[in-house]
């Protein structure tokens, strides 16, 4: 059978959740299987990237360079399957081309954010909102997928209960391919309590400056707060102004996007994780940090439970005086 991994979303100068997680199949695939598939890459850095750290057939890497979620696309994807003969279709992530398809597909669905927080994706592309923000459109396009595959108990609900999709889903947990074991990582003098994900508004990264700004001062002071994540223009204005205005700045560190090595030694050298976000489908950070022996503070809220089972770590929404004790 011949076999089409999407790995288009991968990028290498943004090594999000999605991108962390379409790395982190091909490199399972490639120590299980070989080379009985194709992998599909946007264009020879991204191939480079994986040449570095795996051992790639070139003669199953193809290259189409066109943004995944295009009309352009639809023509080209669907010629590439012909021409390979391709008996199966597997995408990291929810494509709005899957019904113009000719072959199996199965697709993984992470969450459905901009389903459940329309109002934070206003300033979205058209085509975004269209497909991304629309429950008729995505609950058809998911009706065309073969098999759908989930990564916690908490996204196969949203999709039975918002979607009211009737297919079989699957619920494959992510792994996190961290290890407190990992030689050669930096030691960092500094005690800081982490942060890790993009700056999204309901990543609610605001409410943890609130509550970071409410501690003791000899906490504050022996403690920094590292955020870590992709900038987005507004709301990461909206947090450093925050920040100013408590006069926090030698205290609260904001670092932009980093590769999977890098950040290695932040969550190797961190005193806790404080993650408050108000939905995650899966929380992939807490489990990378939990896989060095770190403790995490979070909400009990969405799929963190399933990956936190610690209830006195666990706390409802706004409850400030709680986490602060």
């Amino acid at each position: 059978m011949n076999i089409l991994i999407d790995a288009r979303w991968i990028n290498t100068s943004n090594i999000d959740g999605i991108s962390n997680f379409t790395i982190n199949i091909i490199k399972e695939l490639l120590n299980n299987f070989g080379d009985k598939f194709y992998i599909l890459l946007k264009n020879k850095e991204e191939y480079h990237f994986l040449r570095k750290n795996f051992n790639l057939n070139s003669e199953k890497v193809i290259f189409l360079d066109i943004k995944i979620n295009s009309f352009k696309n639809i023509f080209k994807i669907r010629q590439l399957i012909n021409n390979l003969n391709i008996k199966l279709y597997f995408s990291p992530n929810i494509v709005f081309f899957l019904p113009f398809i000719n072959c199996k597909k199965i697709v993984v669905i992470h969450d459905i954010i901009p389903l459940i927080y329309k109002q934070y994706f206003k300033n979205a592309s058209f085509k975004f909102k269209l497909f991304f923000t629309n429950r008729f459109i995505y609950k058809k396009i998911l009706n065309f997928s073969d098999k759908i595959i989930t990564v916690s108990n908490s996204t196969k609900k949203d999709l039975k209960k918002i979607l009211k999709i009737n297919k079989e889903i699957s619920v494959i947990y992510e792994g996190s391919f961290f290890s407190n074991k990992e030689n050669n990582i930096e030691v960092l003098k500094e005690k800081y309590f982490l942060f890790v994900g993009r700056h999204e508004y309901y990543k609610n990264i605001h409410s943890l400056i609130d509550l970071y700004n409410l501690l003791p001062l000899e906490i504050k002071n022996s403690y920094k707060l590292i955020i870590i994540g992709k900038f987005y223009n507004k709301y990461t204005d909206y947090l450093k102004n925050k920040v100013r205005n408590y006069n926090l700045d030698n205290n609260i560190v904001f670092i932009d996007n980093l590769l999977p090595n890098e950040i290695l030694k932040y969550y190797k050298n961190c005193f806790i994780l404080i993650h408050l976000s108000l939905y995650e489908g899966f929380g992939l950070t807490i489990l990378e940090a939990m896989s060095f022996g770190k403790p995490v503070i979070a909400y009990n809220v969405s799929s963190i439970p399933e990956i936190l089972k610690e209830k006195e770590l666990l706390f409802q929404v706004n409850d400030v005086e709680n986490i602060k004790k």
